[in-house]
């Protein structure tokens, strides 16, 4: 236990050292834009991410054990948004009320998630990834729509986004090559790796650029944001953790998707919030009021969680 909250925190400094570069960065005027960084990240740097874990892990053996856990990700998304419109619906203007329910299902998986459980739970690496494809499906679909300053229709091309290319393609090659027996070029492995390896330290310094435009003064003022930070970080991982070990109790649900649940549960709020309604004309200040205090209140949070996680 000391172990896993002593390496969690040593990967919080790493993300976070990335995260207050990114931060100067933009207080400085030293880079105005990081939109080159942001379409390099989601086309080539993320999905470098995905293709590999699934290219590397998803083998003949690892298909039938992972299949649950896809179901139980399904599962834990359609709860979470079915618990969370109650208790935003109150909220008259569209974006806010839609920023908070998306905070509260989406958690930021890629930007946090990915390093923190690729290096703290390397050998649930695999498993979160096919946990989250539920959540995947929903940020580029609804979630996209839910942003927009005017309500559209949910559109199904986001499925065609680089990631989820990416997840079908790496999950194709796994099965394939490993019934294979073969494998990628080397050289063509050790591109995919460095690619992989820039994800982590480019997506905190766009997630720091993106806090920095939100005037500090406006950082702490919403009150709202402090109640579903709580929501997002305390409340729902120990209600929805503690159903999930309960269903294991008294049912023997795999204990890997009870640590995968939590672990994914226990992710601070994540930043499209303030991506997406920024790119479609809206105001994301909402969204980066909650990102900003989210990720500050889960550096004390998520290590504990992370610490428990590791006795299960």
């Amino acid at each position: 236990m000391v172990t896993v909250l002593l390496l969690t925190l040593q990967q919080f400094a790493v993300l976070f050292f990335f995260l207050a570069i990114g931060y100067l960065l933009n207080r400085s005027r030293v880079i105005d834009d990081v939109k080159p960084l942001s379409a390099a990240l989601m086309w080539v740097f993320i999905p470098a991410v995905v293709f590999n874990v699934f290219y590397k892990n998803f083998t003949l053996s690892n298909f039938s054990v992972a299949m649950p856990y896809a179901i139980a990700g399904l599962a834990l998304m359609l709860v979470s948004a079915a618990v969370s419109y109650p208790i935003v619906r109150r909220y008259k203007d569209r974006i806010t009320r839609n920023t908070y329910l998306y905070s509260l299902i989406i958690t930021n998986m890629s930007y946090v998630g990915f390093p923190l459980v690729s290096n703290v739970f390397p050998e649930m690496y695999i498993f979160f990834m096919v946990f989250i494809t539920a959540f995947q499906v929903y940020i580029f679909t609804v979630g996209v729509a839910m942003l927009k300053p005017e309500k559209e229709k949910v559109s199904l091309k986001g499925l065609l986004s680089p990631i989820m290319i990416a997840l079908v393609v790496g999950m194709a090659c796994g099965l394939i090559f490993d019934a294979a027996s073969v494998r990628l070029p080397s050289t063509v492995e050790n591109i995919i790796d460095s690619a992989a390896a820039c994800m982590s330290p480019i997506a905190m310094l766009i997630t720091g650029f993106t806090l920095a435009k939100l005037p500090l003064k406006k950082v702490f003022t919403n009150v709202g944001v402090y109640v579903f930070t709580a929501l997002r970080l305390i409340v729902f991982p120990a209600v929805f953790g503690g159903i999930f070990y309960l269903l294991y109790l008294l049912f023997g649900l795999p204990i890997g998707i009870v640590k995968v649940a939590i672990v994914y549960l226990a992710l601070p709020m994540g930043i499209n919030t303030v991506v997406f309604a920024e790119a479609n004309g809206a105001d994301g200040t909402v969204g980066a009021q909650c990102a900003f205090i989210s990720h500050a209140a889960c550096v004390l949070t998520l290590p504990l969680v992370f610490a428990l996680v590791s006795i299960l």
